[in-house]
């Protein structure tokens, strides 16, 4: 009797469970077909993916369409995470917790809520199946962006450059429109929108004049505006009304900046490159400084801040702050900073000229800048890791500077 027992209330907890999942499925599926007729209300969904420049290229897009009368959202993730309202105005996104795609539901509501025509939403999803998701299940775009494909997040999306733009093939919209400026893996991305049934549009930054470029009160990017520039020719927004709005659109929070401040009686220049955390579109930031002249008749000092958590960021700039780019000292911040000290030996950079101060203060790091740029006008260059106590605590001493 006691086994009958047993095996009926083995078989009544496998039933209530059963009943449960499928209430749960039920559910899940009324939410997802809510969410689809939502989508549907949103005419223009533009999906913006890539590894480096997406918030800077989904504010241009969101600025070209407001110049041109149609009521757009703009949604950000990058370093602070942004709603751009039609009029402009922006919204800090209070998280509860760290970042979650489900966000990108919330922002659909309030989309259709206040009747938005056309919604420019930035990707949150590093995770291959993420990005699937957040396409195929929330966005739906009607246009895909892809910026770029660049060394980083291999440990999720690679291990190679390859497996990179495969993953973010994951948002090229189906029977829609891709824009990139990507010309390496272009063949990549148009192995999947024949597959998807989606049309690629290649963005020209040859088209963009140096006259343009640098009219931009942040360091911007031929490819960026093009991409930009592309997509407002699709919804038939002429140019100059597109570069007006794009002119306008304020630039993000972590965008790359310039210093110019007074420190212990030292005047000296700061590039916070902090945030391009990848190495191949550091060496094109610094390059692109080079040539507009920034670094004209002063000595170039890299500025590297390291992370525990990212060693394989710290080797590859180990090597590349040497054989990519030319500086005259090094000064090395952050945690495991020896890692980055035998990589830069291994390239052949003379040992003396290092300065490796390990896990000190933003106020050590700024207090050697000051020190060094007594000698020589001097500019500072920043990368590797823009996370961390001493890049925050540098920036807002040196905030109020930029110029």
């Amino acid at each position: 009797m006691e086994g009958i027992k047993s095996i009926f209330g083995y078989f009544s907890f496998i039933v209530v469970l059963i009943v449960l999942l499928v209430i749960v499925w039920i559910a899940g599926r009324r939410e997802q077909v809510q969410h689809i007729k939502r989508v549907n209300k949103v005419p223009i969904r533009i999906h913006v993916n890539g590894i480096r420049g997406k918030s800077t290229v989904t504010r241009l897009i969101g600025g070209a369409l407001r110049e041109s009368g149609l009521k757009t959202m703009t949604k950000t993730t990058g370093k602070g995470a942004r709603i751009i309202e039609p009029d402009g105005n922006e919204k800090p996104i209070a998280r509860k917790g760290k970042p979650n795609i489900r966000e990108q539901i919330d922002i659909m509501k309030i989309a259709v809520h206040e009747e938005i025509h056309a919604l420019v939403i930035e990707c949150m999803a590093v995770h291959p199946e993420l990005q699937r998701v957040a396409e195929r299940k929330m966005i739906q775009s009607t246009i895909g962006v892809i910026t770029n494909v660049r060394t980083d997040h291999l440990d999720v999306m690679g291990p190679t450059l390859e497996d990179v733009a495969r993953s973010l093939c994951n948002t090229i919209p189906r029977n829609g429109i891709l824009v990139t400026a990507e010309d390496k893996y272009l063949y990549i991305m148009e192995e999947h929108a024949k597959k998807v049934g989606a049309r690629i549009i290649k963005a020209n930054p040859e088209e963009i004049n140096d006259e343009l470029i640098t009219s931009f009160s942040y360091l911007n990017f031929k490819e960026n505006v093009a991409i930009a520039l592309e997509i407002s020719r699709l919804l038939g927004i002429p140019d100059d009304i597109a570069i007006e709005g794009m002119l306008k659109a304020n630039p993000d929070p972590g965008v790359m900046k310039i210093y110019r401040p007074t420190l212990n009686g030292s005047d000296f220049m700061f590039v916070n490159a902090f945030g391009v955390n990848d190495k191949d579109s550091t060496v094109t930031v610094y390059r692109e400084l080079m040539n507009r002249g920034y670094f004209d008749k002063r000595s170039i000092v890299g500025v590297f801040h390291a992370r525990g958590d990212r060693v394989t960021r710290t080797v590859e700039f180990g090597d590349a702050m040497v054989s990519e780019m030319d500086f005259e000292k090094i000064i090395i911040c952050g945690k495991m900073t020896n890692l980055f000290v035998i990589e830069a030996i291994k390239a052949l950079y003379c040992k003396e000229n290092i300065i490796n101060l390990g896990e000190c203060t933003a106020f050590d790091t700024l207090n050697k800048m000051a020190e060094i740029s007594k000698e020589m006008p001097t500019v500072f260059f920043g990368c590797g890791n823009m996370i961390g106590e001493i890049p925050g605590k540098l920036l807002e001493v040196l905030s109020g500077s930029e110029g």
